[in-house]
């Protein structure tokens, strides 16, 4: 009789009840869940993508921007030793830049004294150009674009506090 009352009041503890009285793969997440997981993903990604987009544009857009300072230092360095300033010369403007053609600045004549970075995208058409002035030593740096969307890292003056937005030169 021992045997039974024994087996009763394990049988009726509350913890062996509980582990009795679940199912089989009881344990998870409802449908309802996993829902409000994938919806609350989605709109992370919704918001993060476009952020993600923005930050390699702007990153191509610096790497522009210094490659055409380095060729105009570049420049100035070769006119002091005296070994040439032709445009074809200046190893920085040799090579592929990502997202951008360089070319030399149609005001500076064969010499590397200026430089622009035209963008290779089709439909969104920004440009940056550099020139340097030998007599005055003053540099001037601009950009346009050409659709209605923000022009990266162009301002409207040189405090570079307003963003420029296209169809209008500014500076960088």
């Amino acid at each position: 009789m021992s045997g039974k009352n024994s087996l009763r009041r394990y049988l009726n503890d509350h913890r062996v009840k509980d582990v009795l009285s679940k199912k089989p793969f009881q344990d998870g997440f409802s449908l309802i869940e996993l829902v409000v997981v994938i919806a609350v993903l989605a709109i992370l990604s919704a918001v993060a993508i476009p952020n993600f987009l923005s930050v390699q544009k702007d990153g191509k857009v610096a790497a522009a921007k210094n490659t055409l300072a380095t060729i105009v230092k570049e420049c100035v360095t070769s006119d002091l030793r005296g070994t040439g300033t032709s445009f074809v010369s200046a190893q920085a403007a040799v090579g592929k830049l990502n997202g951008y053609t360089l070319k030399q600045h149609a005001t500076v004549g064969d010499s590397c004294f200026g430089a622009t970075a035209s963008s290779d995208s089709g439909d969104k058409q920004y440009s940056y150009s550099i020139s340097y002035n030998t007599a005055d030593g003053k540099t001037v740096k601009t950009c346009t674009g050409t659709l209605a969307d923000y022009v990266a890292g162009c301002f409207t003056n040189s405090t570079l506090a307003t963003v420029q937005t296209a169809g209008v030169a500014g500076s960088w």
